[in-house]
């Protein structure tokens, strides 16, 4: 006689489960790093837009100028463009509901293969933690979403119209289309070794042959023909310069589920576990699992990709827990305490929004602009002149965008434009190894876009022919030459920056440099009414403020965080500096704990180095 306290879930509950799977995952959408492969898909938008096809050669670089560019998201960059050209807004708000029809998908097929509304929830959730840093708006959602749909529509006999559809797509708007004709061949193999089982010889599914078939020449409908089908063997060289890249290099180990890299290895590892229980009934999401695992182990790009490919295969492993549980303890599985489950699940979801925010401004949050070089791009755009600069790799798409006439040295499209000997200048300059100097002159650079703080601005400005450094904020630098004919023109540089958060906080600097400390906090208190996810204006009032003790920098320092929540983590690293300036190395370490981002940055390089350092201080006698 079955228990009457156990039931199946009833139709409301999966829905009820599915709806806070989708809001919970959503709290993880806005990832603290620069979105800056954003405005170089934007500025190819635009020049399809313009040009009335694909550019065939580099409109953009000095050092790729005319050369080939082999531009396979055309697609994505124009319709954003498109979007752009609308409200710019809508650009953030489209990625948001694409990421929430992702989660719906990632949900569905959880359930589908675990059978358990909860189950499937966390494994939802668990998924979108794992690919939390690598949410950036940019062509690979395309791949996430459209591998989660192969996933979700493979019993389907749509699939013969559908897939053929979404590879012609898929390999317009993003290289992961290589992944996608993988799984289609990997179902076709599959449905092929199952039926010649049950037949005991060889037996062909037609639908599925032809299915792999049409996908196939799908893949040819783009404006590159074969060459396209060439394009991913380029990242074949593991020692090829790309690779020196942040987001192709491996995760490295770790269990810390603070940070992505240990989120990442326990999502894997409880995936490990659902799928020695489902390889038999499911081994396409098994197989599919541990091929994007493999990936993702070697280059921090795929995350993103395992983890919604995944995800199942965690709800499996999750549900065999609970139902080990309930069969031990049958009171578990009764109606009344999954109710109070989505009840608390509810509660969670709410904690997990607490530090979101979607407006104002929902773009400027998610792609962190604050730290794009805004005042110095409206800066040089205000010689209205070309240029030949050498820039920070990740500002080159945002010059591209926003000062076209500025012919940029490098940017991220890598292997689609630039040689591997340009790449290798690049990286030479950065460091400022041996001979850098040379090849600005060879590349005959007319000005350096460089972050505030670089090395390379300090080495510029550390020689007898040291490069003169004609505008500088918290976030950028520029400098030129000291023979450059634009030193004769720099007034007219700061008319383009009036009325900006960037020269109000310059401003402020200047008066505070002039002993006026008041009018400099007037100055930074208009900067963040004008814009208040304008980080270095709250940095600079906590240096302002750091004369009344460490309680007034406090203040500012949660004023600025409940304005832009997500910044909490950088903002706590600048107070951790600010206490440390006025003789409060405690009080700095204690913040500094706090300022880990957890990402795949050299930011917690920086932490990490600054912790110890402030340890050592605080041991010596």
């Amino acid at each position: 006689m079955p228990d009457p306290k156990r039931t199946t879930p009833r139709p409301a509950e999966r829905h009820a489960a599915g709806l806070l799977a989708v809001v919970g995952a959503l709290a993880w959408s806005q990832p603290l790093i620069s979105g800056a492969e954003l405005w170089w898909h934007l500025a190819a938008g635009r020049a399809i837009t313009a040009a009335g096809g694909i550019p065939a050669v580099d409109p953009y670089s000095h050092t790729a100028a005319e050369s080939p560019w082999l531009n396979h998201e055309w697609l994505w960059g124009l319709a954003a463009w498109e979007l752009w050209e609308l409200e710019p807004q809508s650009v953030a708000w489209l990625s948001l509901a694409v990421l929430a029809l992702l989660f719906a998908l990632v949900y569905r097929n959880a359930h589908r293969l675990s059978g358990s509304p909860g189950s499937a929830l966390l494994a939802t959730w668990g998924a979108a933690a794992t690919a939390h840093w690598f949410f950036e708006i940019r062509p690979q959602s395309i791949t996430r979403l459209f591998a989660v749909i192969v996933l979700a529509t493979r019993s389907s006999r749509a699939a013969l119209f559908l897939w053929p559809v979404l590879l012609a797509l898929w390999a317009n708007l993003h290289g992961g289309w290589v992944f996608g004709i993988g799984l289609v061949a990997l179902s076709t193999l599959v449905a092929t070794a199952e039926q010649s089982f049950a037949a005991g010889r060889l037996a062909l599914p037609r639908r599925d042959w032809w299915t792999l078939g049409l996908c196939g020449a799908a893949l040819l409908v783009n404006p590159y023909g074969p060459e396209l089908l060439a394009y991913p063997f380029t990242y074949a060289d593991p020692g090829g310069l790309v690779h020196t890249l942040v987001e192709w290099r491996s995760p490295g180990f770790g269990l810390d589920p603070a940070t992505y890299r240990g989120r990442f290895w326990i999502f894997a590892a409880v995936s490990l576990v659902g799928a020695g229980l489902v390889a038999r009934r499911d081994p396409v999401t098994t197989a599919a699992a541990v091929a994007a695992l493999v990936m993702a182990a070697t280059s921090l790009r795929f995350i993103s990709l395992f983890a919604v490919v995944a995800a199942p295969l965690v709800a499996v492993a999750i549900a065999a827990a609970l139902r080990a549980a309930a069969r031990r303890w049958s009171a578990l599985d009764a109606r009344a305490v999954r109710a109070a489950v989505l009840v608390t699940a509810a509660l969670a979801a709410a904690l997990l929004w607490r530090d979101v925010r979607l407006v104002p401004n929902l773009l400027y949050r998610w792609t962190d602009a604050a730290y794009s070089p805004q005042g110095a791009v409206r800066y040089l755009g205000a010689f209205d002149r070309s240029m030949r600069l050498y820039n920070e790799m990740l500002w080159g798409g945002y010059v591209s965008l926003y000062a076209p006439p500025l012919r940029i040295f490098y940017d991220g499209r890598t292997n689609t434009v630039y040689d591997e000997a340009t790449i290798a200048d690049f990286l030479r300059i950065q460091v400022a190894a041996p001979g850098y100097r040379q090849l600005l002159r060879e590349h005959r650079v007319d000005a350096a876009l460089l972050y505030a703080a670089s090395p390379l601005a300090a080495a510029l400005q550390d020689t007898p022919d040291a490069w003169r450094l004609v505008y500088r904020d918290d976030v950028a630098a520029v400098l030129v030459p000291p023979d450059s004919d634009l030193l004769r023109m720099l007034p007219s540089g700061v008319e383009r920056l009036a009325g900006t958060p960037e020269l109000l906080t310059i401003a402020a600097g200047e008066r505070l440099a002039a002993g006026d400390a008041s009018a400099a906090r007037e100055l930074l208190e208009r900067a963040v009414r004008l814009e208040p996810l304008y980080v270095p204006a709250w940095v600079a009032t906590m240096r302002i403020a750091a004369p009344e003790g460490p309680d007034a920098i406090a203040a500012v320092a949660e004023r600025a965080i409940r304005a832009y929540p997500r910044a909490a983590p950088r903002i706590r690293g600048f107070e951790a500096e600010t206490y440390e300036s006025i003789g409060e190395p405690a009080r700095a370490l204690a913040t500094l704990r706090r300022a880990h981002l957890g990402g795949p940055s050299i930011y917690d390089d920086g932490i990490d180095a600054s912790v110890a350092r402030l340890e050592r201080q605080l041991r010596a006698p």
